[in-house]
């Protein structure tokens, strides 16, 4: 079996990064935020045969690039993404599941003090390609300890961070369990993620993000980073 993921290790993330001094005064973030991201991935695709015995498990390269918009009022949010999945399974053949080309959605949230929901629509490209519905729910302050569940999360990096998701987080730290894409109805493969934004300046972050998980002959990981910028860093 390939590498399995170490939820200890991921979790301590959110107290490293709290921890970590930072020269930036913080100031109200500002209602406008555009985010550009880029990563890259390697997940297995599994055949089987009638019995339902594993037949083959072939790496499927998974990079994409995109872009995020992000509207914030005092108690809503919208988000706009899209970008481009770029896959190749090469070594896997024609069966394994294609979502090459162009993904986006929108999702639209209520933001209030301990308590967040959000509903929205992603599309995704590709011969395997689907519309479903987006879905965001959140307990606990969004700048404190909280919990958040994610169903296709509006997100710039999108194609190598989970499609659905449950985590721990904080003011600049999620961590969690991820699952899709490339996930089998009878078997659970889980997969570790973890986000993390660190300020440079008033106006910018740098965003990492990740995810880490088990296959039958290698891991399965996602790994992007990107910049977020905000476009009124004064609020106003």
């Amino acid at each position: 079996m390939g590498i399995k993921p170490n939820l200890f290790s991921a979790s301590m993330m959110i107290l490293l990064v709290e921890a970590m001094p930072l020269a930036v005064v913080e100031k109200s973030p500002g209602k406008y935020r555009l985010s550009l991201g880029a990563s890259a991935g390697d997940y297995e695709y599994k055949s089987f045969d009638c019995d339902g015995s594993l037949i083959n498990a072939g790496p499927v390269q998974f990079n994409n690039a995109g872009a995020k918009i992000e509207v914030w009022g005092k108690k809503a949010r919208i988000s706009v993404f899209g970008g481009r999945i770029f896959s190749d399974a090469t070594e896997t053949g024609p069966v394994a599941e294609d979502y090459e080309g162009t993904f986006g959605g929108v999702l639209v949230a209520g933001e209030w003090e301990k308590f967040g929901l959000g509903l929205g629509v992603v599309n995704i490209s590709g011969g395997d390609g689907f519309i479903a519905p987006a879905f965001y729910l959140r307990g606990g302050k969004l700048d404190h300890l909280h919990l958040q569940l994610d169903l296709f999360p509006p997100s710039e990096i999108m194609g190598n961070m989970g499609w659905a998701r449950f985590g721990l987080g904080t003011k600049r730290v999620l961590v969690g369990i991820a699952m899709l894409p490339f996930t089998y109805v009878d078997q659970f493969e889980p997969r570790v993620f973890a986000e993390v934004q660190v300020p440079f300046s008033p106006r910018l972050e740098f965003l990492i993000g990740g995810q880490l998980g088990a296959g039958e002959n290698r891991a399965q990981w996602g790994l992007g980073s990107g910049i977020r910028i905000f476009l009124d860093p004064e609020g106003g």
